[in-house]
Formats: structure tokens, C-alpha cells, sequence
């Protein structure tokens, strides 16, 4: 007010603005890769997932999900931040909260390419698969941020190590009985190659009140004496030769046989009747 002027109204000369929210505004943007195209049943990889922040602001609170996939078991997730960006740690970061509907919570990823975070996810390719082979295996992982979900995901192809050695195990069908002495029951073991397979392990799912007495196949023999259910045999090194081989497994007593596993070649290929 000018001097020498009165204001008849001094309680409206001030004013205020807010308190205003002040929003974050953050882009991410996520990568996906274990830098190979395709991969062996039984090997192990690593994925490295890498969340970049575009800005303009810190990313606090960022949710990061790498879902379960049929054919990958996956065994760890690490963390590394680069810049002034932040990992979890500890119970925060684990594979069961990244695989579940929580995810992992990151603290923070700041702006700038610099300050990327980096997952590090550890795996492995069973040999064998509770169905069919899949032609590739694809993996895929997101970030959400304020509702904002982005995703990457990474493909391979599935090379199986067993196809080289398609064993195939003959009749009787399984499950099968054997009531009469000796408790013998026998399988042809066909090896279609034109060289011999090394057997490493074999594996007799059976029931029965009597005891494994010896499994045989061709020139060699084991004598277990065990009523151990499997009977689990391990470190063989049997020749499973070109053409037919006889398998043989006697027991003590009238026992039922539900499935044979034979694994070769010291892969653990398994090969399974039925």
C-alpha cells in the first residue's frame, strides 16, 4: 500500500499455494539375456536381467518378478547396483519372493545409464523333463513401477544330450509280477547305436516283502541283498552293447516291478520304462 494510503482490509494482503504433491516421474526400462542361443539339457546358466532408469527422477520402490517356467529350475538371484543406485539384500532377495506375486522390491535405481541394477539369475536345465521336450525355452522377467509394467524376456533353443542315445526297454509292460522261483523278471534293452553306451546307474522301483537279490545285464552283475525301496545302484560303468542286451532282476521273494531307470554316459540321460 502506498504511503499515505489506508487499507480498510489488512486480513487478505497475504497468501499461500499447497502444500503441492510433488510426483516422480521415472521411466525404466528392462533387459533380458544369458548371451547364448541355445542350451544343453543338464547344463546350468545365468541370466543377467539389467533395469535402467530413463528419469527424470529416482525410481524408489521399483517391484522386480522373474516368474517360474516350465524346464529352468532356478536356484539363485544376486544383485548389483552401479552408481548411486541400490540393491536389496538379504531376505529381501530371494528367489521365492522373486518368482511369487510379491516380486522384489528394489530401494532405488537412479537416473542416468550409470546407475543400472543388475539381477543375476542362476538355473538349471533338467535332463529330464516331466513332459515333452520343449523346442525353446523362453524366460521371461518385468519391473513395475507406479502401475507401470515393463518387460524383457530371452529364448533358447533345447538341445537334448540324450538324443545321440535312444535306448529303448522292452516288455513286459510295468507293472509286472513275478509269483514263482526263482523272482526272476528280465527286460531286452535295445541300443540302436553302432557303439557301445556306458550305463552309470540303475534304479528298480518294486514292492514286495522280499529283497533285491542281483541285477544283471549282460556280462555284468551286482549283488544287492537290500530291500531298500528304490533300489538305487550307482557308480556301474556297464557296457550296454550294440543291438539287444538282457536285463534281469531277481528278488528273495514275489515282488512287482513299476519302473525301471537307467541312467548312461555319465550325463544322467535317463532312460525310463515305463
Amino acid at each position: 500500500v502506498p504511503s499515505g494510503t489506508s487499507d480498510p482490509s489488512s486480513g487478505n494482503n497475504t497468501a499461500t499455494d499447497g502444500p503441492d504433491t510433488v510426483i516422480k516421474v521415472s521411466d525404466l526400462t528392462i533387459t533380458k539375456s544369458n548371451l547364448v542361443a541355445s542350451v544343453n539339457t543338464g547344463s546350468s546358466l545365468s541370466y543377467d536381467v539389467v533395469i535402467t532408469n530413463n528419469g527424470p527422477s529416482v525410481a524408489e520402490g521399483a517391484v522386480f518378478k522373474d516368474p517360474a517356467v516350465s524346464g529352468l529350475n532356478v536356484t539363485s538371484v544376486t544383485c548389483a547396483a552401479s552408481g548411486t543406485s541400490t540393491c536389496p539384500t538379504g531376505a529381501a532377495l530371494t528367489v521365492a519372493l522373486m518368482q511369487g506375486a510379491t516380486g522384489v522390491v528394489i530401494p532405488t535405481i537412479q537416473s542416468g545409464a550409470s546407475n543400472k541394477v543388475t539381477f543375476t539369475v542362476t538355473g538349471t536345465i533338467p535332463l529330464i523333463y516331466p513332459v515333452a521336450l520343449p523346442a525353446t525355452l523362453t524366460n521371461a522377467a518385468n519391473v513395475t513401477i507406479a502401475g507401470v509394467v515393463d518387460s524383457a524376456s530371452h529364448s533358447d533353443t533345447v538341445n537334448s544330450v540324450c538324443a545321440t542315445t535312444p535306448l529303448t526297454i522292452g516288455t513286459p509292460a510295468l507293472p509286472v509280477t513275478d509269483s514263482t522261483t526263482p523272482y526272476s523278471l528280465s527286460w531286452t534293452i535295445t541300443n540302436p547305436l553302432s557303439s557301445t553306451v556306458t550305463l552309470n546307474r540303475i534304479q528298480i522301483t518294486w514292492t514286495g516283502t522280499g529283497k533285491t537279490d542281483k541285477i544283471t545285464l549282460g556280462s555284468n552283475s551286482v549283488t544287492i541283498n537290500s530291500n531298500a525301496k528304490p533300489t538305487n545302484k550307482t557308480g556301474l560303468s556297464w557296457a550296454i552293447n550294440p543291438g539287444s542286451n538282457t536285463l534281469t532282476v531277481t528278488n528273495t521273494k514275489t515282488f512287482t516291478v513299476s519302473k525301471i531307470e537307467i541312467f548312461v554316459n555319465e550325463t544322467g540321460c535317463n532312460f525310463t520304462k515305463p
